[in-house]
């Protein structure tokens, strides 16, 4: 099997690839010996182009994760506005076990999607999913 140490010299050697010592880099090299290991493969062509791809998968995420972090929900206002806060409690509690979890952490203790995907283990399109349908099953209650 391949070590570590050839993964992060053939990681180090392809284009865009992230400071040697950086998170992204230790996540690329990571990534790619899980992708080894789980293939049962180590030739030098196949693990450059698991390199490459990795690379753009883990660039991909931080940019995405940035572009998220502090979004405010924008269905926050408009639940505010429509309904009685008196009323968002029982609201709240008839909601699904995921919507409920999702709208406890955004609209009641007011953290950040980012925040409150990370507080329930779920990816920050998820908990914005659940949000949703949140939203619509309350303007059908009340």
């Amino acid at each position: 099997m391949i070590s570590l140490a050839r993964i992060a010299v053939m990681v180090a050697a392809c284009s865009g690839c992230p400071p040697r010592g950086s998170d992204d880099f230790d996540e690329v090299v990571q990534r790619v010996a899980v992708a080894a290991w789980e293939a049962g493969r180590d030739g030098a062509a196949w693990l450059r182009g698991v390199a490459r791809h990795k690379i753009g998968d883990v660039l991909a995420e931080r940019s995405r994760t940035a572009a998220e972090v502090e979004r405010p929900d924008p269905g926050l206002a408009r639940h505010e506005a429509g309904v009685d806060p008196a009323m968002l409690g029982p609201l709240i509690f008839s909601l699904p076990t995921g919507q409920r979890a999702a709208a406890m952490l955004t609209w009641v203790k007011g953290m950040s999607h980012a925040d409150a995907a990370r507080a329930l283990g779920v990816s920050v399109r998820t908990l914005g999913r659940r949000l949703q349908n949140a939203r619509k099953r309350a303007r059908l209650l009340v």
